[in-house]
């Protein structure tokens, strides 16, 4: 999947979202060098994600700032548990399905609604009625049954509570062997190795795979050969967000892939053939 002319706005708006956390008075400066940057991407067939890993590093270097969104990741991870625990007062029993479902809707737990807990949890309740607008269940448990191992690339911080949910669920259901695969290094609001490891998802895994250089989305032919060895007959991947997808129907990697995401972005939506923030679960 490469850039198209709608992936402008989204790279832009992500520019300017990481210059006014950071407060840098420099603004028009650092925001005039990144146009240039990004128009020049903008002529090469570049992966969407991938643009957007190499602009973030660009202005947080800029910046002089490493983590701009260290506080909102906290906040995401603290805001998400609360909200879990209001949906497990509503709900006593969950089906894999159910749990997809809230992990796509915790995509929504962004920087854009961090401080409406009340509107989050009314939007996350919403999808979780509607179901999904495609629906792949079927053969993500044929996969879960089938195989030996998952290798379980993230997305947001937030939606990684919800991520933990599915997968204690997967550990209690089937005898699959789950691999974490994550950021060490903070990029953009990404979970990242820490936070995975604060949350305790160690009890439940069975191994943490490092995405090192930090990326949005994954980087095939920047990874390290070992983390290619994952990539065996008897695995399959669980895919999380939009720069997961964008980069997954990009590459070929020999392995099936199953998608979870809100189709939040009007391109992929349509690449899709479904509504936009519509959830889906999808064998690619």
């Amino acid at each position: 999947m490469n850039m198209e002319i709608d992936c402008i706005n989204c790279q832009l708006q992500q520019i300017i979202r990481t210059i006014k956390i950071a407060e840098e008075s420099r603004w028009m400066e650092i925001m005039s060098d990144a146009l240039n940057l990004l128009s020049e991407f903008a002529k090469q067939k570049n992966v969407p994600a991938a643009v957007s890993t190499y602009m973030q590093k660009y202005i947080c270097k800029r910046l002089k700032c490493k983590d701009p969104y260290y506080h909102i990741r906290e906040k995401s991870n603290i805001i998400a548990n609360n909200l879990l625990s209001e949906i497990k007062k509503e709900r006593t029993a969950f089906s894999i399905e159910d749990l997809c479902l809230l992990s796509a809707a915790g995509n929504l737990i962004d920087f854009a609604v961090i401080d409406s807990l009340d509107d989050c949890k009314s939007r996350i309740m919403k999808i979780f009625s509607n179901r999904f607008f495609i629906n792949d269940i079927c053969k993500l448990d044929k996969f879960l049954r089938q195989k030996k191992s998952v290798l379980y690339f993230t997305d947001n911080s937030g939606e990684i509570v919800f991520d933990k949910i599915l997968i204690e669920y997967i550990k209690s259901h089937y005898t699959i062997k789950v691999y974490m695969v994550i950021n060490v290094n903070p990029i953009f609001n990404d979970a990242t190795k820490q936070e995975i490891i604060e949350l305790g998802f160690e009890d439940y895994i069975d191994g943490i795979i490092e995405k090192n250089p930090e990326f949005l989305g994954f980087d095939l032919d920047g990874c390290h050969n070992y983390f290619k060895n994952y990539f065996a007959k008897d695995s399959f991947i669980v895919s999380k967000g939009m720069a997961n997808y964008e980069c997954f129907s990009t590459y070929d990697v020999n392995i099936p892939v199953i998608e979870i995401l809100l189709a939040k972005c009007p391109v992929i939506a349509n690449r899709l053939e479904v509504p936009i923030n519509a959830p889906v679960v999808k064998l690619l």
